[in-house]
């Protein structure tokens, strides 16, 4: 959900388009590299899409 609400900004607002598309990129880097066994790490990952997706949610109302 959160790609395709960064992908939906982008194609809306492409003046942001460079800061988000690092924004992907580190997300993606972010989910590949995260240790699956190390409870806290998925947990803060889990928590900061949870945020961002929070963000991106309230500010298309």
């Amino acid at each position: 959900m959160l790609i395709a609400l960064l992908l939906r900004r982008v194609s809306d607002e492409p003046a942001a388009e460079p800061s988000l598309t690092d924004e992907l990129q580190k997300l993606r880097h972010d989910v590949l590299t995260v240790d699956g066994y190390d409870r806290a790490a998925v947990s803060a990952l889990a928590a900061h899409i949870r945020g961002r997706i929070s963000e991106l949610t309230e500010s298309q109302t």
